[in-house]
């Protein structure tokens, strides 16, 4: 039985519908304002009936103009044809989801809009809410105009393009890449990197593929065979993507470099090539420099000895042409040698400390005996704010000094020769030094500046046959200031003389110099005949396979010291035999022979125990860097480099067998000589002869010295040699000064030293302590 309602609650029901439908259309109201998408009803008419505010938020038109004018005229022209069919679509009662369309704006412009929009069939309105996807568009617009770059971009591509899977499986190929492998793309399609990859190379290829998959990129070169089995090299710079369905592929990019690899290959083997050939040059030079002057040695030691004998004024003069032609052969011989490591690259500048006003007049005293023969006046101006030491290769500067004064020399028949020091800059701690050697000779023609610079070349041919020489002193001289970023350059006038000057930024260091600018020596000094040390007797062994050489040593051996007894050895194998049966107290030991050499036999020596503690006296005709520094590696204790002349065989001597400094003399005649020890007329001259002022410089040279022999023994103790070669600048400013001689010698024995020899070094301390305690004696 139904239950009637009430007109009253019929009442209420009524009510809770329309407060529900009240709070509905409020709710609708909110979205409908506050939405940013486009909401609206529109007629099946073509006019919008409402619309919400994102209209004018979103395209710039107010609600009026939308609703007066037909939503067609705000349609882009090209889509207004789409929008009618889509209308009428929506006439029949289908409703459209995600159209699109362009909507023009306010300002000029336009939107992409995208619609979802149902029919009201009954009251003839559309109801549709419009998106703005614009940007969506536009990227979408920009990623297919970059797909179809990269598309092009792998298409086009001159090189190897390629997709693979992390199994090396490809995926795709560009046609470049297919045809330079020699298939077609599509056979490609069906092959894995492992098939184009060599067998040998696969264990690389597993490992590319095990670091991109870990790493996400990998680069590198990897080496392929085409269709018809020709190795390719490609270099390649790979990449791990994700596809759209999140499986990841390699982007492959490789460029054929097979061509490239191949004369890398090419030019590394004549790199090696050229590197043997030039090591065999070397060697033969080396080789060359040992033959040539091995003979030479003979030529120079026995003549030099000779001459030292009685002879007639005919027989000295002939002997004389003799030893200076074999001196001059020597010196061309080292030119040429010079020249060939500079152009092979294999010399090398020793850069240190040295004395520049010491150089430099070792330089002129070098030219002394020509200048004296040619009665020419030679001049060493050396600018007195110049420091005192420089840092570069002592040597070398010497040598290109030589030369300039050797040339100046040669073409200079009268008058004069200068070498000339200025500085031209100065900082802190270097200087921009100037060095110029001018003549008064012959002079050179203007057309001829550039060509005097050239290997082998002088003047002109008549040059060589008038002076000699091979013309290589100007071309080594320039080659050297290349390698200490200097030039030769010149001035000259014919009939009137040259000026050769080069400039030299070098670090430099202030000190005290006693120098006469002007003060060259005017005599030449005369060669002093050896006294035989006739109540010596000692054993000593020499080790030459030269015959002549064995002889000569001999000879000048015995002339010193008569009563020695002389053991030969043709080898290194015969020498180490005979030390094994023989004691002895001298070893002059050649460095090259054949069998075992002189380094290798040195070595076996320092093993034995008789004599393990034997002074060996390296001989060697090879004048190459670093020689020196072998044979006391090996074990030796001084140097020889040949020819041998008498002098050096006596300093040796005297100082491995009789303890004596070279220089100095036996003590007793140091000792019959004070002024050799201490000249004080030179003092005198320094203190104007008066007696106070003499008096308290001798004081000061008394505290000084005894202050500076303790200093001495520290750096010998701690072997620093660097601190006893800056003692012995220190000390030879001193003793120069004072009318010091022979300790201004030791002091340059101290400066000059370059290796710290334990036997050498004690030697020297002895003699510098034994010398200051007669100096102050005489004080």
């Amino acid at each position: 039985m139904k239950k009637k309602i009430s007109s009253k609650g019929k009442h209420n029901i009524i009510e809770q519908v329309a407060d529900r439908e009240t709070e509905e259309n409020v709710a609708f109201g909110q979205f409908f304002n506050l939405s940013q998408d486009l909401i609206c009803i529109a007629g099946t008419d073509g006019y919008f009936k409402k619309v919400n505010p994102a209209f004018q938020t979103m395209l710039g038109w107010d609600a009026e103009s939308l609703l007066s004018i037909s939503l067609f005229e705000f349609i882009y022209p090209e889509d207004v044809e789409l929008t009618i069919l889509e209308m009428e679509q929506l006439k029949t009662g289908r409703n459209t989801i995600n159209f699109t369309h362009r909507f023009k704006t306010k300002g000029g412009g336009h939107k992409v809009l995208q619609w979802t929009a149902a029919p009201d069939l009954a009251s003839g309105h559309i109801f549709a809410i419009g998106r703005n996807i614009t940007e969506e568009v536009e990227n979408k617009h920009q990623l297919e105009i970059s797909e179809e770059k990269l598309k092009r971009f792998f298409e086009n591509s001159q090189g190897l393009m390629c997709t693979h899977d992390l199994q090396g499986k490809f995926l795709s190929v560009n046609d470049a890449g297919a045809a330079i492998l020699g298939y077609s793309r599509q056979e490609v399609g069906r092959m894995s990197l492992f098939d184009v990859v060599p067998e040998q190379d696969h264990p690389r290829l597993k490992a590319y593929l095990k670091t991109i998959t870990e790493n996400g990129s990998a680069t590198g070169k990897m080496l392929t065979r085409d269709k018809s089995g020709n190795k390719r090299v490609w270099i390649f710079n790979n990449i791990l993507e994700k596809s759209i369905n999140d499986q990841p592929y390699v982007i492959g990019n490789a460029a054929d470099i097979t061509e490239q690899y191949y004369l890398e290959q090419d030019l590394k083997t004549a790199k090696i090539q050229a590197e043997k050939a030039s090591m065999a040059k070397s060697e033969f030079l080396a080789n060359m420099s040992h033959e040539i002057r091995t003979p030479l040695n003979g030529v120079i030691g026995f003549t030099d000895l000779v001459l030292k004998t009685k002879l007639t004024k005919t027989q000295h003069q002939h002997l004389s042409i003799v030893n200076q032609s074999a001196t001059v052969l020597l010196e061309i011989i080292n030119d040429i040698l010079d020249f060939s490591k500079i152009e092979a690259g294999k010399l090398e500048l020793e850069i240190e400390k040295c004395d520049l006003y010491e150089t430099c007049a070792q330089a002129t005293n070098i030219i002394h005996y020509q200048t004296q023969k040619k009665k020419l006046k030679v001049l060493l101006n050396i600018a007195p704010e110049l420091p005192r030491f420089i840092w570069t290769d002592a040597i070398r500067l010497k040598q290109i000094l030589v030369n300039l004064l050797s040339n100046a020399t040669k073409f200079t028949n009268e008058g004069e020769i200068e070498l000339k020091v200025e500085a031209l800059e100065a900082s802190e701690d270097r200087t921009n030094i100037r060095f110029g050697v001018r003549d008064t000779g012959v002079g050179i023609r203007p057309e001829k500046h550039d060509q005097i610079f050239e290997a082998f070349s002088q003047e002109d041919s008549s040059t060589t046959k008038k002076y000699g020489g091979t013309g290589l002193g100007l071309t080594i001289s320039n080659k050297l200031l290349n390698m200490m970023d200097s030039k030769l350059q010149l001035i000259s006038t014919v009939g009137e003389g040259s000026l050769f000057y080069f400039d030299l930024s070098l670090k430099t260091e202030s000190g005290e110099t006693f120098f006469d600018h002007k003060s060259i020596p005017s005599s030449i000094p005369q060669s002093s005949a050896v006294k035989p040390y006739a109540g010596d007797s000692y054993r000593i062994m020499i080790v030459e396979d030269n015959e002549i050489n064995m002889f000569l040593i001999k000879t000048i051996i015995l002339k010193i010291l008569p009563q020695s007894v002389i053991t030969e050895a043709g080898n290194g194998a015969e020498c180490l035999s005979r030390l094994e049966h023989e004691a002895v107290d001298l070893i002059f030991m050649d460095v090259q022979m054949p069998e075992i050499n002189g380094h290798e036999a040195t070595a076996k020596i320092r093993e034995m125990n008789r004599s393990s503690q034997v002074p060996i006296i390296a001989l060697t005709a090879g004048n190459v860097k670093g020689e020196k520094e072998k044979c006391i590696e090996a074990g030796m204790n001084d140097f020889i480099l040949k020819p041998i002349v008498e002098e050096t065989i006596v300093l040796v001597i005297e100082k491995w067998l009789l303890n004596i400094l070279p220089g100095h003399g036996s003590e007793n005649t140091s000792a019959s000589n004070p002024s050799s020890h201490l000249n004080l007329d030179t003092l005198k001259i320094y203190c104007e002869n008066d007696e106070e002022s003499m008096k308290r410089l001798l004081e000061m040279i008394k505290q000084q010295l005894e202050d500076s022999l303790s200093h001495l023994e520290h750096f010998v103790k701690q072997k620093d040699l660097k601190s006893i070669n800056s003692f012995g600048h220190k000390l030879y400013g001193t003793a120069a000064a004072a009318g010091m001689g022979i300790l201004a010698e030791l002091a340059t024995q101290l400066q000059d030293m370059d290796t710290f020899l334990a036997f050498d070094m004690e030697l020297l301390l002895a003699k510098t302590k034994q010398e200051t305690d007669i100096i102050l004696s005489l004080l």
